[in-house]
């Protein structure tokens, strides 16, 4: 017989001899069994209601827990909020603060130069006192001297009120003249289109005209049938014996043309004439006027 069948019917014997009294034994405490095991399905029935009980309450906390979860999430946002807004605002203060610190240093160094100069000050005080009289007299000089400035200042005001009415004055005069001279020159175009040149009319001044010249009738008289007329316009303004001006009637119309035969210092004289040489008769207030050739 092989060893390793020797050894498997050692060991079934062996079995035997043990297993019976374990039967034994088991029939004897069956019904201890029974109750114990009653007992403990009992005790695991109690364990389930326990366990079920347990999970309801773990629930309600785990629910309780949540909320309390979100609240406390919720403030922490708040709290977070509030934080970043107190940050701001530690920063505008530090900013305020550093702005203070510079005022405050700034106003140590005006108060440094006020205080040196206060002292500077006081010790100018007592020259000052000193000078305080003489300065009386030459304050009393000096009102008296204002009062005469004073006067002299309302003398110069009302000249230079008389001043200005002369400049408005002479600035209207320099307007009318302007527009005498734009009508004169309209009336002397209007006579070349009319009549044309003189030139070519063969009434040509003697003496070239060299230059604008606008003036009013003064006078007008007859002598040996010729119509003489006198101008406010002489050599002070340039006019010459030989000139021929155009005498207009001061509202675009032509009247003649005038040939200067004598010329003062501020008048002129000339005869009146048209186009043909016959004496037209000018009227005090018309306008005579030269044109540069």
């Amino acid at each position: 017989m092989h060893v390793l069948t020797k050894i498997f019917v050692v060991l079934v014997a062996l079995l035997s001899v043990m297993i019976v009294p374990l039967v034994v034994v088991y029939a004897k405490n069956e019904a201890s069994y029974k109750a114990r095991y009653v007992k403990a399905e009992d005790a695991r029935a109690a364990a389930v209601t326990a366990l079920n009980s347990a999970n309801a309450s773990y629930g309600a906390q785990i629910g309780g827990l949540n909320g309390t979860i979100d609240t406390l999430k919720t403030q922490a946002a708040n709290a977070e909020r509030s934080a970043r807004e107190k940050d701001a605002e530690i920063l505008r203060l530090q900013a305020e603060l550093a702005d203070a610190k510079a005022l405050h240093a700034q106003i140590n160094s005006k108060i440094s130069i006020i205080s040196s100069t206060l002292e500077s000050g006081q010790n100018l005080i007592q020259h000052l006192v000193d000078e305080a009289g003489k300065l009386r007299t030459q304050a009393l000089a000096a009102e008296r001297q204002n009062a005469e400035l004073m006067a002299q200042l309302r003398e110069t005001d009302r000249n230079l009120e008389v001043a200005e009415a002369a400049v408005r004055s002479l600035r209207e005069e320099v307007q009318r003249l302007s527009e005498a001279r734009g009508a004169a020159l309209d009336l002397v175009a209007r006579y070349e289109i009319a009549f044309g040149k003189l030139e070519d009319s063969g009434l040509a001044p003697t003496v070239p005209i060299d230059r604008n010249v606008t003036a009013n009738v003064i006078d007008v008289r007859r002598s040996e049938g010729l119509v003489l007329a006198e101008i406010d316009a002489g050599q002070r303004d340039g006019i010459k014996e030989g000139w021929v001006l155009i005498i207009g009637d001061g509202h675009g119309g032509y009247v003649g043309r005038l040939h200067i035969i004598n010329v003062d210092i501020n008048r002129a004289t000339g005869i009146v004439q048209d186009v043909a040489g016959n004496p037209v008769l000018a009227s005090v207030g018309h306008r005579a006027f030269a044109r540069r050739d």
